[in-house]
């Protein structure tokens, strides 16, 4: 299972096999959570140094960026023994 999928795209129909569950009103839009075990075994994965941005990748430095970013929000929920919402506002 693919967690990062489960995150940016688990409240969706195509995932979840439901709609209706990932707009809310005024433009807030849930994606996907990961529960606090996941949480864990994603931090442990980027970390584990099995990650890299290829070479080809055009956004390298995006890329890089926003794993570390990533990194910060799953540390801070495995200090709280929490999980993690990803949403947006459009």
């Amino acid at each position: 299972r693919n967690l990062l999928v489960k995150l940016g795209r688990g409240l969706s129909e195509d995932f979840l096999g439901l709609k209706g569950f990932a707009k809310g009103s005024g433009g807030l839009e849930i994606l996907g959570w990961l529960n606090p075990g996941e949480v864990s075994e994603l931090r442990n994965e980027i970390e584990g140094g099995g990650w890299s941005v290829m070479s080809s990748e055009p956004l390298d430095g995006g890329v890089q960026d926003a794993l570390r970013h990533l990194l910060v929000f799953l540390r801070a929920a495995g200090r709280r023994k929490c999980g993690i919402l990803m949403r947006r506002h459009s």
